[in-house]
């Protein structure tokens, strides 16, 4: 029931955020912007309809933004009972791939040390490429934005920043695993980013809750919305941290072989 509470209040509050930013834009757009064109429309004054185009455009651009985030959310949302369509046998190495291919368009990864441990020989698991790749992605952005606080943390003071600070690390590596006699691929990525408290860890899957990583992407459904992916896999997700030293994500997903027994199971 807490779970819901926070859901709901969160919902209310995201979407509220989303559509007070469309009104808010919408209003400037209206009644500072378009009749400043207007008025310099019926003096003929060109140069001024130019550079009130630029505000204009910039109502236009956080309007249609703040759309499409709300629409993020609904989609998200909608999604929930749609999580286990599509399932076939998946090799983590050639979701992997495609994943940094994504990842490299949105980061800079010169910045950090990154590691990737993944071998192709690994065996296929059961499940959906695009979810498994959604997860990973976020798990992997997440640990970079925990790389950047850690730096803003030191800069601020709030953490005692070493003589010769390395790189951020975030590596990913993957072994094959027995668990209560099923076999499963357990995917980890670890970081040396921000980590957190016992108190976060409590929380993390809760939706709308927001880390500080995560709260930069500004919705708090990221990890709760892995871990109902991680679920509709018949998988399971467990997260090791310490604030001011780093995090570990264990992500378990059952082999394409025993995929079948693993639902059983869960059933």
């Amino acid at each position: 029931m807490l779970d819901l509470g926070t859901m709901a209040s969160g919902i209310g509050h995201q979407m509220n955020n989303r559509l007070n930013m469309i009104r808010v834009g919408a209003d400037l757009a209206v009644k500072v912007h378009l009749e400043k064109i207007q008025t310099a429309a019926d003096y003929g004054r060109t140069d001024q309809i130019r550079s009130a185009c630029e505000p204009l455009e910039k109502s236009l651009t956080k309007i249609s933004e703040s759309a499409a985030r709300g629409g993020e959310i609904v989609k998200r949302l909608l999604d929930f009972s749609r999580l286990s369509d599509g399932f076939s046998q998946v090799y983590v190495a050639e979701v992997l791939e495609n994943c940094i291919r994504l990842w490299e368009c949105k980061r800079d990864l010169s910045l950090i040390d990154f590691q990737n441990r993944i071998s192709e020989n690994l065996p296929p698991v059961h499940g959906n490429f695009a979810q498994i790749e959604e997860i990973f992605f976020n798990l992997l952005d997440n640990a970079y934005d925990a790389i950047r606080l850690k730096e803003e943390a030191w800069q601020n003071g709030d953490l005692p920043k070493p003589e010769q600070p390395a790189k951020g690390i975030i590596s990913i590596s993957a072994v094959e695993v027995q668990k209560d006699g099923l076999s499963y691929l357990e995917i980890r990525v670890r970081d040396n980013g921000i980590g957190m408290t016992a108190e976060t860890q409590n929380k993390l899957y809760v939706p709308f809750f927001t880390t500080k990583a995560t709260s930069i992407k500004g919705t708090g459904l990221g990890l709760y919305v892995i871990k109902r992916m991680v679920d509709a896999h018949h998988g399971e997700i467990f997260t090791e941290s310490e604030y001011g030293k780093g995090t570990k994500f264990r992500v378990l997903l059952p082999l394409a072989a025993q995929a079948q027994l693993a639902k059983q199971r869960a059933a």
